[in-house]
């Protein structure tokens, strides 16, 4: 049985139509002097955002690295209070409410640092709606580092790694929760990647809706 679900955001219960993390990523980078090419940049969604401007600007000094990271977080946050077309994926507050009411506790994990995940929970009016959260920079890893989830689990009271379920949209969702040694690791396909781009990861399932998902994580 499920105890817990822990869903990352953006892509997962977030939309955002016009791909606004990998562009102000790529624009951070860009505004730093270095390339940044949506392909590159995509293959480092759900990580630390401090590690994906690293691995991005290929030669970057660490004073350059943290640079483009500050810039990042400040147009990331500006966006999340000012683009018109953020909101949660249809269906999703829904399933939140329907795993609450089985008795099971939501979580949310993220690429984000803490004062970005509090911008998009004051939007979304979520900060009372979910059990617990974690952001990369309140453990000593991020993802695919299983740190975040065993925070979460300790705010929710959750021993077992086997009573959790990890649900995402990137490569580094699925390492995530099998590293964790979840008992369910569910890629969503409506996100960022493809169902074929996740195929190739760890997973116990993998779904292209919210109503699919609904479905994994609501069976008896």
């Amino acid at each position: 049985m499920i105890r817990l679900a822990v869903f990352d955001m953006a892509g997962t219960t977030l939309r955002d139509d016009a791909s606004g993390v990998a562009r102000v990523l790529a624009e951070a980078v860009e505004a730093g002097g270095f390339p940044a090419p949506f392909d590159r940049v995509n293959q480092v969604m759900g990580i630390k955002k401090i590690d994906a401007v690293r691995w991005i600007a290929t030669g970057a000094t660490e004073p350059q690295v943290e640079a483009m990271h500050e810039d990042f977080r400040a147009r990331m946050i500006e966006h999340y209070k000012t683009a018109p077309a953020i909101e949660p994926y249809e269906g999703i507050e829904e399933l939140f409410d329907a795993l609450q009411a089985a008795g099971v506790k939501i979580g949310l994990d993220t690429g984000f640092d803490a004062a970005t995940v509090e911008v998009i929970l004051d939007r979304m009016g979520w900060q009372n709606r979910v059990d617990a959260w974690s952001s990369s920079d309140q453990v000593p890893e991020g993802r695919p580092a299983p740190h975040m989830i065993h925070r979460i689990m300790e705010a929710c009271g959750i021993e077992s790694a086997a009573e959790v379920a990890k649900i995402g949209d990137t490569p580094s969702d699925m390492q995530e929760g099998t590293n964790t040694g979840c008992g369910w690791v569910v890629g969503v396909c409506y996100g960022t990647h493809t169902r074929a781009q996740l195929q190739a990861e760890p997973h116990t399932h993998l779904v292209d809706s919210v109503d699919e998902l609904r479905q994994v994580l609501l069976a008896r």
